[in-house]
């Protein structure tokens, strides 16, 4: 029963993380879905390239020469093939291999980062623009507030019954207002422009991820930084091993096939031909091997460090991902309670002003106030998102 529990959380995880990236990457323009494909397809060239590294080139030559050194030409016609190629190296191929998986896999991992870096910044382009469009109405709704604000003002001064003082504050807001839109609108500006730059697409017409907290466990396990960390390790242990190795004997096959055609004079063309074939054993010797080894055993305790670290580092960003998210959520209860309080207000109101105790504008005051707090309400929840797609940035896609 706890199995199929584990088993359908991780199936909601699989799929939420498939819906962000998955739909992420076909909202980016070509050129990124482009470079990040060649780059895949480098990675898996190279990957073929490092595992086939130790076997040797045949190498074929041919040369054509003519002289007359004895008072008389001589063509000669010479064709070689020869292989030297190591069929023992005291482990050295075997760690080799295991140096190009590692390696292989450290870079499908950053390539993977790289992707869903660029996901995410995608996304949180599409919801800061979506922030934007409602601190704009937010701001212009504020405004006509103020305008209301500065009218019974400005009706109470004439009256006698305020001072300039409350009527320049009154303006003076109304002011700060304006050039706070001028603000918002020059950043919604910017952001466009940023996002263009990374998708053809509109960001309104972007279906926006349903994320939801995952558990620590959950982030640590699928951590594609921890992933790559770890890879790194292992590729720097294997370096180590093939370095070791190459201080160690080495068996090699070597043979080659001699073909020579020469010609003397008015002679006919001569041939001949030879095979040489047999084992070589060679053990290298530099006055550099063991500060060479144990450069290499220091670089793999650094790596150790480093990983212990990017596990701390990891813990700690949830955490601080994990309190971002209580506040925010705080946050949400408290505009919740004062909507509420707004809505007790505005129906108070509506009674005073049928009684004549208060205007219309009063009225509307609140009603607009009560809306700011709705719009209040959206950003926080686009906050929330923002802040979770830290989290899902990191994580790796599973197939299930």
């Amino acid at each position: 029963m706890k199995d199929l529990k584990e088993l359908k959380k991780l199936l909601i995880l699989s799929l939420s993380l498939s819906t962000l990236f998955g739909s992420g990457f076909d909202y980016l323009n070509k050129e990124n879905q482009g470079e990040l494909n060649i780059q895949k397809e480098i990675n898996t060239l190279s990957s073929k390239n490092l595992k086939l590294n130790w076997i040797e080139p045949i190498v074929a030559s041919y040369s054509y020469t003519k002289n007359n050194q004895l008072s008389s030409w001589k063509k000669t016609r010479y064709f070689k093939v020869s292989l030297n190629q190591p069929i023992f190296k005291s482990g050295g191929i075997y760690f080799a291999i295991k140096y190009a998986n590692a390696n292989a896999k450290f870079k499908t991992l950053a390539t993977s980062l790289q992707q869903n870096s660029l996901i995410r910044r995608l996304y949180e382009l599409t919801l800061n623009l979506k922030k934007l469009d409602i601190q704009i109405k937010q701001t212009k709704l504020n405004i006509k507030n103020t305008t209301l604000d500065i009218k019974r003002k400005k009706d109470r001064f004439l009256s006698g019954d305020d001072d300039i003082s409350f009527l320049n504050q009154a303006l003076l807001k109304k002011n700060n207002l304006l050039l706070t839109l001028n603000d918002f609108m020059t950043k919604h500006d910017e952001l466009k422009n940023s996002f263009k730059n990374i998708s053809n697409y509109s960001y309104k017409s972007l279906k926006l991820p349903i994320l939801t907290l995952v558990t620590k466990k959950e982030f640590i396990n699928h951590n594609l930084e921890l992933k790559k960390q770890t890879q790194n390790l292992m590729q720097t242990k294997e370096l180590k091993n093939m370095t070791i190795s190459n201080f160690l004997p080495t068996i090699s096959l070597i043979a080659d096939y001699n073909y020579i055609k020469t010609k003397v004079a008015n002679s006919p063309w001569q041939n001949s031909e030879y095979k040489n074939y047999g084992v070589a054993i060679s053990i290298p010797f530099s006055l550099n091997e063991s500060r060479d080894m144990e450069i290499k055993k220091l670089e793999v305790l650094k790596e150790k460090l480093s990983l212990k670290q990017k596990q701390k580092d990891i813990k700690s960003e949830y955490q601080t991902i994990l309190a971002k998210e209580q506040n925010l959520k705080n946050k949400l209860k408290i505009i919740r309670q004062n909507i509420k309080l707004y809505n007790s207000l505005i129906k108070t109101t509506k009674n005073a002003v049928l009684a004549g105790d208060k205007t219309k504008d009063d009225l509307q005051t609140l009603k607009n106030s009560k809306k700011s707090l709705l719009y209040d309400l959206t950003l926080t929840q686009y906050d929330i998102k923002i802040n979770l797609l830290k989290l899902f940035e990191k994580m790796e896609m599973h197939e299930i």
